[in-house]
């Protein structure tokens, strides 16, 4: 039996949620950072987009069969209850994290908590709406009873209107913040690039509402919504988890420069560039060579037995061979 390409796409999504949870995590546990609410919120999230995958998944399974399977029309009943949760948390945790950074910023506080107040109203009135949508509950899932439901499209996208609010919120929060800090256009644009990851939440949660808009247009939009409900909360969880793994990211790159680096200059004769200064009161010269031309670089490492002075510059300190005859 062939499953349907939405099945792939949640196996796919549940390896990357792991995959980023596990580096967030030993990120955290190396460089034994202070305890943060995140670091709950992170965990729980995570469970709750495991939890969607897999009901998407029995749903996507048992699609297949010819007859109706019960439990089927149960996981639908539960996707948006779970939904509300696994799209909330990683929000909540990119809030705590911004707290902590943002927190002498008064406006940008203030923000912070009227965003938090509008996300947790929105989750507890979806919970409520859906709970509430069909009279008596058991007809969600069981239409062989006498029952009734509301509009079920209406209310899923309806509720979808606050969610994109909440993210353009999110992404912009720091933006104004870190155009003013005193750092170069590159860095700036590193730590910006490491905050807008959640553009790619906002993007699935817009596709998300306008496919329940358009939802009778489209013929099998179950699957693609069910795509895009998972992709928008793996990247609000990918997003929560890439702001903690900042000294990760710098590391990689910082090795893939010298990588390259060390690769490029292989073989090379020419030689590097060099500066004397003279020591003051000492009388002796002293020769500084230059390892890289650009600021932030690696060093390379002395050769061994150059009695070389290692600094946390982009130049090398160590004296000339004549000068030790001195």
């Amino acid at each position: 039996m062939a499953y349907h390409f939405s099945a792939y796409v949640q196996i796919l999504m549940i390896v990357i949620n792991v995959i980023f949870v596990a580096l967030r995590s030993w990120t955290r546990f190396t460089a034994k950072a202070p305890w943060q609410y995140a670091d709950i919120l992170v965990p729980l999230s995570f469970s709750f987009n495991l939890t969607l995958a897999s009901l998407f998944l029995t749903m996507d399974i048992s699609s297949g069969y010819t007859k109706t399977i019960p439990g089927r029309k149960m996981a639908a009943f539960w996707v948006p209850v779970v939904y509300a949760f696994a799209n909330t948390l990683p929000k909540l945790a990119i809030l705590d994290i911004y707290n902590h950074i943002f927190f002498h910023v008064r406006w940008a506080y203030r923000t912070i908590q009227v965003v938090t107040f509008i996300l947790v109203g929105n989750a507890v009135a979806y919970i409520i709406a859906t709970l509430c949508n069909c009279r008596p509950l058991a007809f969600t899932w069981d239409k062989s009873m006498k029952g009734q439901c509301g509009n079920t499209i209406k209310l899923y996208s309806m509720s979808s209107i606050p969610n994109i609010v909440t993210d353009v919120a999110i992404i912009l929060i720091p933006i104004p913040i870190i155009l003013k800090l005193q750092m170069s256009k590159r860095v700036k644009f590193g730590v910006l690039t490491t905050f807008l990851v959640g553009t790619i939440g906002l993007a699935a949660s817009i596709a998300r509402f306008a496919f329940f808009i358009n939802i009778k247009k489209i013929k099998s939009s179950g699957g693609r919504l069910d795509i895009s409900t998972t992709c928008e909360v793996t990247c609000y969880l990918i997003s929560a988890c890439v702001l903690h793994m900042r000294p990760l990211i710098d590391t990689l790159i910082l090795r893939f420069k010298s990588t390259i680096r060390a690769a490029s200059s292989y073989g090379s004769t020419n030689p590097k560039s060099t500066t004397k200064i003279t020591a003051p009161g000492s009388g002796k010269r002293h020769t500084f060579q230059h390892t890289n031309e650009s600021e932030g670089d690696l060093i390379e490492p002395l050769p061994e037995g150059d009695p070389g002075i290692y600094v946390l510059k982009t130049i090398a300190v160590h004296r000339t061979k004549q000068q030790e005859d001195v």
